[in-house]
């Protein structure tokens, strides 16, 4: 079952990187941008270009997505079983579910992914092991990306806030 932070989590930043199994065995993993959470037992993704996704879940449903919020740190991995269905062959409300969350991405749909959850759990990076704080880890790394997205950060700043976290 996915808690209340789990789905706000997922709700917040949509990515998900979906692992499957290829049919010579071999491992598959592949951002989806799409995910929706449709209730506490059931995740979804829109088929835009998944075909290779959408064709190793076919042979094998079995399936891990693991999301990640890149500013603190946090996310979980969900397990379960996938089932592929048209765009046009889901459920009325499934379908206006993508349709109001992804307006300009609707008719790209070629179907919808959806994730009956067997198993979920949290993943912390290694850095709470050592001390961090949600809130220090999160304004680090944003001041990381701001930093290379070229937005002006003190060195000063960026090293005081690594300094008070990994003490």
């Amino acid at each position: 079952m996915l808690t209340r932070e789990m789905i706000d989590l997922i709700t917040t930043y949509t990515i998900g990187c979906v692992a499957t199994v290829r049919p010579d065995g071999a491992p598959a993993v592949s951002p989806k941008a799409t995910f929706l959470v449709l209730d506490d037992w059931t995740i979804a993704f829109a088929n835009i270009r998944s075909h290779g996704t959408v064709e190793n879940l076919r042979q094998r449903p079995d399936v891990e997505v693991d999301f990640i919020d890149p500013f603190s740190r946090l996310g979980c991995r969900v397990r379960g079983h996938a089932r592929y269905v048209l765009r046009d062959d889901a459920e009325a409300v499934l379908r206006t579910k993508f349709k109001e969350k992804w307006p300009d991405l609707y008719d790209l749909v070629h179907g919808i992914v959806t994730i009956d959850v067997t198993e979920a759990e949290t993943l912390t990076s290694p850095s709470y092991d050592v001390g961090a704080v949600v809130g220090q880890l999160t304004e680090h790394w944003l001041r990381r990306y701001a930093t290379a997205l070229g937005f002006a950060v003190t060195k000063q700043a960026d090293r005081s806030l690594f300094d008070a976290w990994t003490r």
